[in-house]
């Protein structure tokens, strides 16, 4: 998105009217070097425009020590050309109790091999009366991009928002975001073309949080790395979510949730979602717990449109303290030679889904219960010719007593094969349903406290084995 030279020159001056330090920097032509340097005590605001080949501009704004709140940071830059720089730094700090501190740091680019640098870093004490705010946004149209976004904030006591927004067309770009700690954070990645990649970090190390982030992908070979984690300093509740949507060939999802939580009260909220659509692609998603008596609930969706895909999903908890929690996992694929696999384990009451509608698919399923007492249900739905559908469950442990299992399989078409297997603690229940001639059906039960089965089976040249001791 570009903006006329005139009205960025008006915003600009609209916010001098009451900001203490202005600048703007304008220059026409090849190799040209702007640096702005602002240290004020409240407001600092600067406009560089650039028109030409490999140029560079710098901005570094910092607030001074005990400083006249509040605190507001602005800084844009447009580049127009190829092989240009843009680096943007805000520092601010604050020691008062009832502050505020907002900073915006803008970058529009358009050209090939260009480089977009951002960072936000807010530290000190603010209080409860106190809040930050912080706003990126990289906008670069082009090939060879690199964009490249941190915020850091540690405002202890203060509450505040953080948003970071990368914008790329064309092919073999690259965008990075990173944020850090206290207060909301949301971080959006948009990328249009081809052979792009996009990451995402956010961490939260104390306070409660609400952390989003999604990517955008639309072309082939596009490569998207999402990571949200949460240490043992964050209170809850904690809430994270993280969603991306693909659409091309060949393209990468992997997503991971990973938290820490050893707070005996509050809850945690995990959602992890992606689409993707076209041939040959590959989604991963990843979702670890780890903490005291905290309930959680942790879900994860993934939907896939094409030939020649692959799914992994994969929840893991370690309870130790206790706390109940219920999961979620679910994939849909629609179209011929797909592959899907999903993992739980320790993860209280537990659900987990695959519904295929080709030929030649593969579902697997495994279920563990160790301890942490909760039903666990493992559902395949499979239409189409020559699938496998393949389930597991166990809960080895006397103390996952509770925890009854339940698989569910239907499969419609010819030539498919089902496998179920329940062993260990609690009662076990079977449900299988087979429409089309030469299916097979294969279950093993093993435990002490029951079973049963009820299957169904209508074609020719059927096969079928059960087995419970």
């Amino acid at each position: 998105m570009r903006f006329p030279l005139y009205f960025l020159l008006a915003a600009c001056m609209a916010t001098a009217a009451t900001a203490q330090n202005q600048a703007s920097v304008v220059a026409s032509g090849d190799f040209n070097n702007a640096t702005i340097d602002q240290t004020g005590p409240s407001m600092n605001t600067s406009l560089v425009l650039q028109d030409g080949d490999s140029n560079t501009a710098t901005v570094d704004q910092s607030s001074v020590p005990a400083p006249l709140l509040p605190v507001t940071f602005d800084s844009f830059i447009d580049q127009l050309g190829n092989n240009n720089t843009a680096t943007q730094t805000q520092n601010q700090f604050v020691g008062s109790p009832f502050g505020f501190t907002s900073g915006s740091v803008n970058i529009i680019q358009a050209g090939d091999n260009n480089v977009a640098s951002q960072t936000q870093t807010e530290t000190g004490f603010s209080g409860p009366g106190g809040a930050h705010s912080a706003f990126a946004l990289a906008d670069q149209s082009g090939h060879n991009n690199t964009s490249t976004q941190n915020q850091l904030a540690s405002n202890v006591g203060g509450g505040g928002a953080t948003v970071g927004e990368v914008f790329q067309s064309g092919d073999d770009n690259m965008a990075t975001q990173t944020q850090l700690d206290v207060g909301a954070k949301n971080a959006r990645i948009d990328q249009g073309g081809n052979l792009n990649t996009a990451t995402q970090l956010q961490d939260q190390d104390s306070g409660s949080t609400s952390s989003t982030m999604s990517v955008v992908q639309s072309g082939d070979m596009n490569t998207s790395s999402q990571s949200q984690f949460v240490n043992g300093g964050a209170a809850p509740p904690v809430t994270l979510t993280a969603t991306a949507d693909q659409s091309g060939d060949n393209n990468s999802i992997t997503q991971t949730q990973d938290v820490w939580l050893g707070a005996p009260f509050g809850n945690l909220t995990n959602t992890v979602s992606a689409t993707q659509s076209g041939n040959g692609n590959t989604g991963t998603q990843f979702q670890n717990v780890l903490g005291g008596s905290a309930s959680y609930t942790a879900s994860m969706t993934l939907d896939q449109s094409g030939n020649d895909n692959t799914s992994d999903q994969q929840q893991v908890s370690v309870n130790f303290a206790g706390g109940g929690g219920s999961s979620s996992v679910a994939v849909t694929q629609t179209g011929d030679d797909n592959s899907a696999t999903q993992y739980q384990e320790d993860v209280g009451v537990s659900t987990a889904t695959i519904l295929q509608a080709g030929t030649m698919n593969t579902a697997s399923q495994s279920q563990d219960q160790n301890g942490n007492a909760g039903a666990f249900t493992a559902s395949i739905e499979q239409s189409g010719s020559q699938n496998t559908a393949t389930q597991s469950q166990t809960a080895p442990t006397p103390g996952a007593f509770l925890a009854g299992q339940t698989a569910l399989v239907s499969q419609d078409g010819l030539m498919n094969s089902s496998a179920q297997m329940q062993s260990g603690a609690g009662a076990h229940f079977s449900d299988g349903t087979q429409i089309g001639d030469m299916n097979s059906y294969t279950l093993t039960q093993s435990g002490a406290l029951g079973h049963s089965d009820v299957l169904s089976q209508v074609g020719n040249n059927l096969s079928s084995t059960v087995t419970q001791n």
